[in-house]
């Protein structure tokens, strides 16, 4: 299972690590702090 990271604590989207990696490329990082997303179940929703 792939997992899954917030750019910022308060993120509604997560992505991958392919991405964040991609990301620092992109801007010239060397290192980035991500927030690992954790599944969250929701019961009652219909």
């Amino acid at each position: 299972m792939e997992k899954f990271y917030f750019k910022y604590r308060d993120s509604e989207i997560c992505k991958t690590k392919d991405y964040f990696i991609d990301y620092m490329k992109n801007n010239n990082l060397n290192e980035i702090e991500v927030y690992k997303a954790e599944p969250e179940k929701v019961t009652g929703i219909v």
